[in-house]
């Protein structure tokens, strides 16, 4: 049985000043390989012995290919259910590591049904080394809607390439009562702003 020696799926690396996405090997100081895409991965594979090969051998040693983050984001909710009337309190974690990240962020509400309403959806730029905790980041009074399954839904998507970063789900009951009205959530979009300390 053959070893592995690569990593197991692919990662998002940045080599040289650009980012790739790709399986990444071992460096071998003795590598004689080309690197004809300058992804800083080896075109053939390094034969390491008659029964194992690195099919992804790197062109320099490990510590040049950073590793790159993505911001994160987290939704939640101060409780699992809820009953027409009660406040429900929705948190948002945004978390960003690296430098400015130009996201668009987007969060909503889907019923069981399918139906959504949009909270917000609003394109910011991330400062570096953001931690920003909110567990009162919308406060709503629950109205008398129909019963069952909601979910909040947070996304931050990368402006650029319109590739999703981050997502984050918070599922939530609404318990029966008598009746039913027609009231909807007060969906005023809250003020989100990073300011860079």
């Amino acid at each position: 049985m053959d070893n592995i020696w690569n990593s197991t799926e692919k990662i998002t690396y940045t080599y040289n000043g650009q980012a790739f996405t790709n399986y990444l090997g071992n460096y071998w100081s003795d590598y004689t390989g080309t690197d004809s895409d300058g992804d800083g991965i080896g075109r053939y594979p390094y034969n390491i012995d008659e029964n194992d090969k690195d099919y992804y051998p790197l062109m320099q040693p490990w510590e040049n290919y950073a590793p790159v983050t993505h911001p994160t984001i987290s939704i939640y909710t101060d409780k699992n259910s809820y009953r027409p009337g009660d406040t429900q309190r929705l948190g948002l974690d945004v978390k960003n590591e690296d430098g400015a990240y130009s996201a668009r962020i987007k969060i909503w509400i889907e019923t069981s049904t399918g139906l959504t309403r949009v909270l917000m959806d609003k394109y910011l730029i991330l400062p570096a080394s953001l931690d920003y905790t909110n567990p009162t980041f919308k406060v709503f009074k629950v109205p008398n809607i129909k019963p069952g399954e909601y979910t909040w839904h947070a996304q931050i998507i990368n402006t650029t390439t319109e590739v999703i970063v981050s997502e984050s789900c918070a599922t939530w009951t609404l318990i029966a009562t008598t009746s039913l009205s027609s009231e909807e959530f007060d969906l005023q979009l809250p003020e989100l702003e990073f300011k860079e300390n």
